[in-house]
């Protein structure tokens, strides 16, 4: 009977909050590199495009390198939720910075604005990674790390069919309302996965 009360007791791990959050954080990265690649690359010369298009994919990795050290260390000397929480706060004015650039054409605004992008992932990153283990404990640790690389790539795979379709030329009816949509999916998924890391609750 003091089983059965004690498995009744025991907190159901709730990992919808950490893997939304994480979803959306990574269909908005990838989301505007994928911009860049198939849009604002047509603001440049022909001849810098391949260039344009391999610093746009440098740019959110090469902040792991720089940031990986200062990020491990605010998730070990902080509140890991807090950290999640106050970077997807970050993400918001990035985004709009994002926007910013492509309404003006800006191939410098929006290279800035995703490498802030990067900066504020990577920093999320070691957080990410702990929370799992704090929510789910030791013996949820590798379904929970499943989950997690599961919405990682369902975020690149669905940032790459919304940056592909907003790009494709047979879409050319969504050209006149072109930067409202990449303003409302990037402020609206920025802002979703704020709320979402808002529900996170570590063991």
């Amino acid at each position: 009977m003091n089983i059965e009360t004690k498995q009744s007791n025991k907190p159901r791990v709730n990992w919808i909050p950490l893997v939304s959050t994480n979803f959306f954080g990574e269909l908005n990265n990838n989301f505007l590199k994928e911009l860049i690649c198939f849009i604002a690359v047509l603001w440049v010369a022909k001849e810098q495009a391949s260039f344009v298009v391999a610093l746009a994919l440098g740019l959110l990795e090469i902040s792991y390198i720089v940031f990986a050290p200062q990020a491990a260390y605010l998730a070990k000397r902080y509140n890991k939720v807090k950290v999640l929480q106050v970077t997807k706060i970050l993400e918001i004015p990035i985004v709009l910075l994002a926007s910013l650039g492509f309404v003006l054409q800006n191939i410098y605004i929006v290279f800035v604005a995703l490498f802030l992008m990067g900066i504020q992932t990577s920093i999320t990153a070691p957080a990410n990674y702990a929370l799992i283990k704090d929510i789910g404990g030791k013996k949820k640790f590798a379904y929970g790390t499943g989950l997690f690389e599961m919405t990682t790539v369902l975020g690149v795979i669905t940032a790459g069919i919304i940056g592909g379709l907003l790009a494709d030329k047979q879409f050319n009816s969504l050209s006149e309302y072109r930067l409202f949509i990449i303003f409302g999916i990037l402020l609206v998924v920025s802002v979703t996965a704020y709320v979402t890391s808002k529900s996170i609750r570590a063991i």
